[in-house]
C-alpha cells in the first residue's frame, strides 16, 4: 500500500506507474482465474455451497422486497412529511378509541383559524357500483372530496385539465385502470357515468384522467367525485334515518360538530411547527365541542405512519392496514436462513482450507503478500455468491407469485427490474460473500511458511471447534424452526376443530346490508325481506342481526359499572338480533326464553345476555334483577361471537326488526347451493337495487377471519423446510469431507473387525451430540417467541413436551439423511483401496 502511495503522484505517463498498473491488473486477473480453479476441483463443495446460497439468497431476496414495498407504502408522496390525518379519540364511559372520521366543519375551521393550515381536504370513500351504456363494474373504490386534494396529495394528470376539470358541477376524475376498464381505447374525457352515489342513478362528466394511485398508498380511489356528492348524501340520510336519539336534535350532520362523518387531510405550510399545532387543537376542540356528549378532541396522525396504525385506530374502512411485527418476524426469518447458507460457505471453506496450507505456504515464499492471500481466498468467496445470483434471481422468479399471494401483497411489477431492487440484489450478495469469506481470508493469510513448510503446522483443534460451532449454530436455527412450525400447526388445527358455541354447518352469511347508504329502500322493509327469504327451497332458517358470528369486531360496546367494584367499568358488547337469532344458529340457552318463544309483552324492554355477562356482573336471579335498566329475558350458552384472539365478553342482545347489517342462510342442503345462493341475492336486490354487498359461507368466513395467522403459519413451515434444506446441503459436505480424512482410519478398524453400525454411529456421533446440545440451546430461545405468537390468542395451545420430543426426532432423522450416506458409503467401503499405499 506504501508503494501505492508512492507512485501516485507520478505523471501518467511514467513508465514505473503504467508497469504498476499493469500489474494489479494482471493480479486481479490471476485472482479470478485460481479461483475458477479451485471452484472447479472441488466440483461437489463448489455445488453445496451454489445451491445453498442461491436458496438462501433466493429466500432474502423475496422477503426483503416484501419488507420494502410494506416500509414504502405512501413514501411516493412529494409532500409526505407536511401531510397529517385528522383524527378524533372519544373517552366515553370508560370506552377509548381513536377513529379518523371528523365532524365536516373541522377542516375549514383549521384553515382559517390557523395559518400553519396551509390546505385541507375532506373525504369519503365507498364502494359504488359504475354504469356506462350498458356496462357495468362493481365494487369500485370512489372518494367524494375536496378539490384541495389534488393539492396535497400527489395525484398526475394524464388526461385534461384539472382547472378546467373542476368547472364542471359533477364531475369524475378517474385512473387511467379505470378508463380502460369502462372506455376500452376511447377518449374518456366528457363521457357520462352512472354511480349509485349519492342514489342510485346519479350521473357525472369525466373531465379529467389521472395516473393510477400506487399500491402503496393508504388513499386508495379509481374515481374521484366532488365533495357536493357527499354533503347530498348526508342531507338525504339525516331525513331518512333517526338520529335524533343520537344528537338529541334532527339537524342536518354537515352542520354539526358532533360525530365524525369525513376524513380528512391537512397539509401544513412550508416551516410550520407541527408542535406549536398540536399544542393548540385542545383549545380549538374545547371551544367547539358540541356538548359533554360529544366531547370533541382532535389529533394529527402523520400520513408516513397511517400504514401501520395502532389497533385502536377504528372506523378505518377501505383503508389499507399492515403489521410492523409481521416485517420484523418475516425479515429475521430470511435473515436467518440466508446465515445459515452463509455459515455453509464459511463452515466448508474452513474444513478444506486445511488441505491448502502447503498452496499458501509457497505462495509466501514466492513472494505473495497477506494482503494477496487474503484477497486471493476473499475472491473465491465472492465468486461462489456472484455465480449464486442468477441462479437465486431465477428462483426468485419462479416462486415470487406462490409466496406473494401467502404474503396476501401484489409487488410492482417493476420489483425484479427496479434500481432498487438491483441494487438490493447486488448488495446483499457482495455482503454475504464478504463475510462468508472474512474468517477463512483471516486464517490462511496469518500462516506462517516456515511452520507449514517444516510440517510443523498443526491441524489446530481451534478449527475442529469453530466448525462445530458453526454446525450448532445451525443447528440451533433449524430446531428452533421446527419446533415453531409444529407449534403453529397445533394452533392453527386447534382454531379449526375448537367448538365456537353454536352450528356452523351449511351457513351462508351475507354482509354489508345496513351500510346501504342513502340509496337504501331496505330500510325498514327487512322483515318483508326475511318473509321472501324463509319460502325459497333449500333455506332451513335465517340469522338476521348486527352481525352474526366470526367477526373481528362487536357491533357496539357500552361501559357498564362493576357491581363488585363501582370505581371501574367492564365493557359490554351489544348487538341487535331478530326473534330466531338463536334458534337458527343453534345457540342453547340456559335460562328463560328467547326472543321467538316470549311473547310480544314479555319481550318488549327485554334483553338476553351469555353467561360471561351473568358471571361478570354477579347475576345470580336473573327473573329478580336487571341489566343495564333492562329485564333479563333469558342467559345463552357462551359462544364465541369474534376470534379465538378475543376472550369471550359479556354480550347483552336486544331485539330489533330492520337495519340489520348481516343475514346468516343455513341451507337445508349444500347440493345446489350455488343456485340457492343467487335466488337470495335476487330477492336483496329487490330491496337494495344499486349497492354492492357480499357473501360468503361459514368456513370462508373463518378463513378471511383467520387468514393472516394461516398465511403465518404457511411461511414459517416453508422458511423451515427452506432452512432444513439448506442445512442439510451443509452436513452433507461437512460428513463428506469429515469421512474422507478418515477414510484410513475407517480401512483399519474393518479390518480389526468392526461392524458397519459401529462404523456408521461413531461417523455420525459427533453430528449427534452437536444436534443434542444445538436442540437444548434452541428450545428456550423457540418456546419463548413462540409463547409471545401464542399469547396474541385468547384460546390456544401450549408447547407441549410432545412438540419438544418431535423437534428433537425430526432433528435426528435430518441428521441421519444429511449424514449417513457417506457414513454408510465409508462403512460398506472395501478397506483394500483406502489401505492400498499403507
Amino acid at each position: 500500500m506504501g508503494e501505492c502511495k508512492q507512485f501516485a503522484s507520478l505523471p501518467a505517463h511514467c513508465p514505473m506507474l503504467y508497469e504498476l498498473k499493469n500489474r494489479e491488473s494482471v493480479m486481479l486477473k490471476n485472482y479470478f482465474k485460481t479461483a475458477f480453479r479451485n471452484l472447479w476441483r472441488e466440483k461437489t463443495y463448489s455445488m453445496i455451497n451454489i445451491v445453498g446460497l442461491s436458496v438462501g439468497l433466493a429466500s432474502c431476496f423475496i422477503i426483503l422486497l416484501y419488507s420494502v414495498h410494506e416500509l414504502s407504502y405512501d413514501r411516493y408522496d412529494a409532500k409526505l412529511n407536511r401531510i397529517y390525518l385528522l383524527t378524533m379519540d372519544w373517552v366515553i364511559k370508560g370506552l377509548n378509541w381513536t377513529e379518523p372520521l371528523i365532524p365536516f366543519p373541522a377542516g375549514p375551521a383549521l384553515k382559517a383559524e390557523y395559518p400553519e393550515v396551509k390546505e385541507y381536504s375532506r373525504f369519503a370513500l365507498r364502494q359504488c357500483r359504475i354504469e356506462y351504456q350498458g356496462k357495468s363494474l362493481e365494487r369500485i373504490v370512489c372518494a367524494s372530496a375536496d378539490s384541495s386534494l389534488f393539492k396535497i396529495l400527489t395525484l398526475p394528470v394524464v388526461d385534461g385539465n384539472i382547472k378546467e376539470a373542476f368547472s364542471q358541477r359533477d364531475y369524475a376524475i378517474i385512473t387511467r385502470r379505470l378508463a380502460r376498464k369502462m372506455f376500452g381505447s376511447a377518449d374518456p374525457i366528457g363521457k357520462v357515468i352512472q354511480l349509485n352515489w349519492p342514489t342510485k342513478q346519479s350521473y357525472f362528466t369525466v373531465t379529467a384522467v389521472i395516473r393510477n394511485i400506487p399500491s402503496t398508498s393508504t388513499f386508495q380511489a379509481d374515481c374521484i367525485l366532488p365533495i357536493s356528492a357527499f354533503k347530498k348524501s348526508m342531507e338525504l340520510l339525516s331525513g331518512t334515518n333517526d338520529y335524533a336519539s343520537i344528537t338529541k336534535k334532527n339537524e342536518i350532520l354537515l352542520d354539526r360538530w358532533g360525530p365524525g362523518i369525513v376524513n380528512a387531510y391537512i397539509l401544513l405550510s412550508h416551516g410550520a411547527s407541527i408542535e406549536s399545532l398540536r399544542s393548540k387543537l385542545p383549545g380549538f376542540s374545547s371551544e367547539h365541542s358540541m356538548s359533554h356528549f360529544f366531547p370533541l378532541a382532535l389529533h394529527l396522525f402523520p400520513l408516513k405512519d397511517l400504514y401501520f396504525r395502532p389497533q385502536t385506530m377504528v372506523n378505518t374502512y377501505l383503508i389499507p392496514t399492515g403489521n410492523l411485527s409481521d416485517v420484523e418476524i418475516y425479515s429475521t426469518i430470511a435473515l436467518l436462513t440466508l446465515l445459515i447458507a452463509c455459515v455453509n460457505l464459511v463452515m466448508l471453506s474452513t474444513a478444506r482450507a486445511s488441505t491448502r496450507t502447503k498452496e499458501v505456504g509457497v505462495r509466501k515464499v514466492i513472494g505473495a503478500s497477506r494482503r494477496d492471500i487474503a484477497v486471493q481466498t476473499m475472491t473465491e468467496s465472492v465468486t461462489v455468491a456472484a455465480i449464486s445470483l442468477p441462479v437465486a434471481l431465477l428462483l426468485v422468479e419462479l416462486f415470487m407469485p406462490t409466496l406473494t399471494t401467502l404474503l396476501g401483497k401484489r409487488l410492482p411489477a417493476d420489483y425484479d427490474s427496479s434500481f432498487q431492487a438491483i441494487l438490493l440484489y447486488v448488495g446483499v450478495t457482495f455482503i454475504a460473500g464478504v463475510l462468508s469469506g472474512s474468517y477463512v481470508s483471516f486464517y490462511l493469510s496469518r500462516l506462517q511458511p516456515a511452520e507449514i513448510l517444516r510440517s510443523k503446522f498443526s491441524r489446530g483443534h481451534e478449527r475442529v471447534v469453530f466448525r462445530r460451532v458453526l454446525i450448532g449454530i445451525q443447528m440451533v436455527i433449524f430446531a428452533g424452526l421446527i419446533l415453531a412450525s409444529i407449534t403453529i400447526y397445533r394452533q392453527m388445527r386447534y382454531l379449526h376443530t375448537k367448538e365456537m358455541g353454536f352450528n356452523d354447518k351449511n351457513l351462508v352469511v351475507f354482509s354489508d346490508l345496513g351500510i346501504s347508504g342513502v340509496d337504501s329502500t331496505i330500510g325498514g322493509r327487512f322483515g318483508a325481506l326475511e318473509s321472501d327469504l324463509e319460502t325459497l327451497p333449500n333455506v332451513s332458517s335465517l340469522a338476521c342481526g348486527d352481525r352474526v358470528p366470526g367477526t373481528q369486531y362487536a357491533s357496539a360496546m357500552e361501559s357498564l359499572p362493576n357491581p363488585s367494584n363501582p370505581q371501574e367499568n367492564i365493557i359490554v358488547d351489544i348487538c341487535g338480533v331478530d326473534s330466531d337469532y338463536f334458534g337458527a344458529l343453534g345457540i342453547k340457552m340456559i335460562y328463560g326464553k328467547t326472543f321467538a318463544q316470549a311473547s310480544p309483552g314479555e319481550a318488549k324492554g327485554a334483553v338476553i345476555i351469555n353467561e360471561e355477562a351473568a358471571r361478570e356482573f354477579k347475576i345470580e336471579d336473573p327473573s329478580e334483577q336487571l341489566f343495564n335498566g333492562y329485564r333479563i329475558l333469558g342467559i345463552v350458552e357462551d359462544f364465541n361471537f369474534l376470534s379465538f384472539h378475543k376472550a369471550i365478553a359479556p354480550t347483552m342482545f336486544f331485539e330489533k326488526s330492520k337495519d340489520w347489517n348481516e343475514i346468516a342462510v343455513r341451507l337445508t342442503s349444500m347440493k345446489g347451493a350455488q343456485r340457492t345462493i343467487s335466488s337470495v341475492e335476487k330477492e336483496i336486490e329487490k330491496f337494495d337495487g344499486g349497492k354492492p354487498f357480499r357473501h360468503q359461507f361459514f368456513y370462508q368466513r373463518l378463513d378471511t377471519m383467520y387468514g393472516s395467522d394461516y398465511k403465518f403459519a404457511e411461511m414459517i413451515i416453508y422458511f423451515t423446510a427452506l432452512a432444513i434444506f439448506i442445512a442439510c446441503l451443509g452436513l452433507f459436505g461437512m460428513s463428506m469431507f469429515v469421512i474422507q480424512r478418515r477414510v484410513k482410519e475407517i480401512g483399519v478398524r474393518k479390518v480389526l473387525g468392526a461392524s458397519v453400525t459401529s462404523i456408521m454411529f461413531s461417523s455420525a456421533r459427533e453430528f449427534a451430540t452437536i444436534l443434542f446440545i444445538s436442540t437444548l440451546v434452541s428450545l428456550p430461545i423457540s418456546i419463548h417467541f413462540t409463547d409471545e405468537w401464542l399469547n396474541e390468542f385468547a384460546y390456544h395451545i401450549n408447547v407441549s413436551e410432545a412438540s419438544v420430543l418431535i423437534t428433537f426426532v425430526a432433528g435426528v432423522i435430518i441428521v441421519l439423511v444429511a449424514v449417513g450416506y457417506q457414513a454408510l458409503k465409508a462403512a460398506t467401503a472395501n478397506p483394500v483401496e483406502s489401505l492400498r499405499y499403507e
